[in-house]
Parts: structure tokens; sequence; C-alpha cells
């Protein structure tokens, strides 16, 4: 076997490229299924949040929007100005009634209780979970020091 130039062709010469071919194609391959695993993964995560995500900015949405004044920017002074002097009077006159500006919460008493209630419930699963949580990682170190112990005895025998 020779070729035009006069040397001679070892048998098998296509054999690498055709590896290193095939290599990177698997390669690429494995590559590009890593980076969808990634973003799949990046994605589910966005969505199992997305609720308390959502009611986090609506609730600072709703805040920011209470304390801004009602009045256009260039007249905010005269709104800082009576909320100073409203305050000022109610200071002067009363020390325990200073004024609330705050959101407010209408309920009625019954859903007040409901809301108390559900409120335990939920620091009562919590402190459940917790202790479960407990008793199994201390189940299993017991368990664990069981095998050492065992394994241990088992040498001196």
């Amino acid at each position: 076997m020779s070729t035009i130039s006069g040397e001679k062709c070892v048998p098998g010469y296509f054999i690498a490229p055709l590896f290193m071919t095939v290599f990177m194609l698997i390669s690429n391959v494995l590559l590009m299924n890593t980076m969808v695993a990634c973003g799949t993964y990046v994605f589910e995560h966005n969505v199992e949040n997305t609720q308390e995500i959502w009611l986090f900015e609506r609730y600072s949405q709703v805040m920011e929007y209470d304390s801004t004044p009602f009045i256009p920017p260039p007249f905010t002074i005269f709104y800082h100005a009576f909320w100073f002097f409203r305050w000022m009077r109610v200071r002067k006159f009363s020390r325990n009634n200073l004024l609330d500006a705050s959101l407010k919460l209408f309920l009625s008493e019954e859903q007040i209780e409901k809301i108390h209630s559900f409120e335990e419930e939920c620091v009562e699963d919590m402190e459940r979970e917790k202790d479960i949580l407990k008793q199994s990682s201390n189940d299993e170190r017991i368990h664990h020091v069981a095998e050492r112990s065992d394994q241990i005895l088992n040498r001196f025998v």
C-alpha cells in the first residue's frame, strides 16, 4: 500500500479520527443534556415558589402604595407638613395616643379567632415535624453506633 507521494499508509489510520468524532458527538449530547437538566431544575424551582414570590411582591406594592402621598410630587411638602403638625398636636395633647397610619385589619371576632387557631395549628405542626426529624436523626445515630459496636465486638471475638 503506497500513496501517490510514495509513502506507505498505516493500516487503520482512520480509526483514531473516527473514535474522536464519536467521542465528540457523545460528549456534546451529554453536555446539551446537562444544560437542559439544569434549565429544567431552575424552571421547576421557580414554579414552586411563584405563588410565594408573587404574594410577597404584591404585599410590597401595596405597602409602597399605602406609604405614598395622594398628591403629586411638587405638593408633597404640604402633605408632609400636614402630617407633622398633626403629629405634634396629638403628641402635645396625648402622649399615649400617637397616630397610627398603618394598614388596618377589619375582621370580626370570629374571623380573628379562626386566624389565631390556624396559626396555633401551624406552629404545632411545625413543632411536631421538628420533633420527628430530631427523633429520626437520633434513632439513626443510635443504630449507627450499635452497628459500629457490633463490628468492634466481632473483631475481638
